[in-house]
């Protein structure tokens, strides 16, 4: 069980020694001592590295609206995707270079030639990608 410093803890997490050392204090970050040093458990360390991951601002705004969407989509699925159609138009119309070269609902870049569009029955449902 190889035991790691509160210095090489810091260096996985990517924050301050200090920081590791108020986690081990408020307990939530388990550790041993060694004398009057504290030694942490690699899996631990591991283990709040994928706890602690944060997200920032615009990672949350993102969240938000998704789940706002997600919202919007159960109570009126009608309305939102003739929204959706709308936008998608909008977008074809202002940047056709950037837009996916098919047209189905993935709405990125796929293997079908660039001339022709995807021949998908249902805009819900999409043909193989390989991705």
């Amino acid at each position: 069980m190889p035991l790691l410093t509160t210095g090489q803890a810091a260096q996985l997490l990517g924050c301050s020694r200090q920081h590791v050392v108020d986690l081990c204090e408020s307990g939530d970050l388990p550790y041993l001592t060694v004398g009057t040093h504290r030694r942490l458990r690699r899996e631990d360390v591991e283990q709040a590295r994928q706890r602690t991951t944060r997200s920032n601002r615009s990672d949350r705004r993102s969240r938000w609206l998704n789940i706002a969407v997600a919202g919007a989509l159960v109570r009126n699925p009608d309305t939102v995707l003739r929204r959706v159609h709308a936008n998608l138009a909008l977008l074809r119309a202002s940047h056709p270079r950037a837009v996916a070269r098919c047209g189905c609902a993935i709405g990125r870049s796929c293997s079908t030639a660039r001339s022709r569009m995807c021949s998908t029955s249902s805009p819900r449902k999409h043909h193989a990608h390989g991705n």
